[in-house]
């Protein structure tokens, strides 16, 4: 027989006449384990179930009562301050700053609360992507608010160490100005990388099966994460100022360390702070790597950095203001110590005092 057009014979096995058997080139699987029987080829379509691995609504469910719950104890923290205000154990932290620096929690805590999850009907992609704006951007004015107010305290502190007149200990108007400019500076900085990078929702695949009784079915796992196209530029603008905050803040906690304990309330206060400050790097750093290495896997990503949120938010609102509210109620239970203690921190704030460096 002619072979046909634009083909060509391969061979795939040869008979022994003499043996009278065929003796193949190469070991024949047919499908099924079974010699399909003779007749037309029937064609069979590949049949692909893709498959999103979500956040489970339990996970979402705890985490988020537990951010609620946060949120409600800075409510009631601001009520304390905003009401006590007069009280010189809270009027010599400035209340001003400790009220942005309670919004900046609130921000934080609330930014946890924003993902897609079980617990929430399905999602249309702008509906996501509205979602990851919502959490990134709450998450950065939240991080930089308390950052720069902490930062602002310890500059206080350190400035005080060179002024000896009254009036300049007193004008405190450009504390605000710095948690004003670095807000702006970080919300620049938002507007920037949105510009030029904005945010797309990515599929990402973690496993590709096929069915081991159905060779023509996979099965594929993936999900879907907020990304630029450019991951690298992006992530550098949106650490690079809150960076720079954390280390001024550092450098002026390493920097009072140094200043020998003297009769001012401004150093009872900046231990608080300096505190605080040690437990922010700790727990952004940790939050950072995680978040790199754990970027494709949705669930471990939400638990770890989200746990990471609250604890941390949680510790710099025990450090900062329990100290002060356990002064205020141990001061109505009529402690006399506490009272005269009071008494002495109302008039060192309203003195000038020229601490002694090492």
């Amino acid at each position: 027989m002619p072979p046909f057009l634009d083909f060509n014979y391969v061979t795939v096995a040869t008979f022994d006449s003499v043996a009278d058997e065929m003796i193949w080139m190469s070991d024949i699987v047919w499908p099924s384990g079974k010699v399909p029987v003779d007749g037309i080829p029937e064609f069979v379509e590949s049949t692909v179930d893709e498959i999103e691995q979500i956040i489970p609504a339990s996970v979402h469910l705890v985490i988020s009562s537990a951010a609620v719950v946060g949120i409600i104890l800075t409510l009631l923290t601001a009520f304390f301050v905003i009401c006590l205000s007069k009280k010189p154990i809270v009027s010599a932290s400035n209340p001003p700053l400790l009220c942005i620096l309670l919004f900046g929690l609130l921000l934080m805590y609330s930014s946890v609360i924003f993902t897609k999850s079980r617990l929430l009907p399905p999602l249309e992609e702008s509906q996501h992507l509205l979602l990851c704006k919502i959490q990134s951007t709450s998450s950065s004015i939240g991080f930089i608010l308390c950052v720069s107010v902490l930062a602002s305290k310890m500059w206080r502190v350190y400035k005080a160490n060179w002024v000896y007149k009254k009036s300049e200990v007193e004008s405190e108007w450009w504390l605000g100005f710095i948690v004003f400019i670095s807000l702006g500076v970080d919300i620049s900085l938002l507007i920037l990388n949105r510009l030029l990078y904005p945010l797309e929702i990515a599929k990402v695949i973690l496993t590709q099966k096929t069915d081991p009784t159905n060779p023509n079915h996979q099965t594929i796992l993936y999900v879907t994460i907020c990304s630029a196209t450019d991951q690298f530029i992006p992530v550098l603008l949106s650490v690079l100022d809150k960076a720079a905050l954390v280390l001024v803040g550092l450098f002026l906690t390493i920097e009072i360390r140094q200043v020998k304990k003297v009769s001012c309330s401004l150093l009872d206060d900046s231990q608080l702070v300096a505190a605080s400050i040690y437990n922010i790097i700790i727990f952004a750093t940790c939050g950072l790597i995680l978040a790199i290495l754990l970027q494709n896997s949705t669930t471990n990503s939400y638990v770890f950095s989200s746990a990471l949120v609250l604890c941390c938010s949680t510790s710099t609102l025990v450090v900062m203001f329990v100290p002060k509210i356990f002064h205020v109620i141990t001061a109505s239970l009529g402690d006399t110590w506490v009272d005269t203690h009071d008494t002495t921190l109302s008039t060192m704030a309203s003195t000038s005092v020229s601490p002694i460096r090492q």
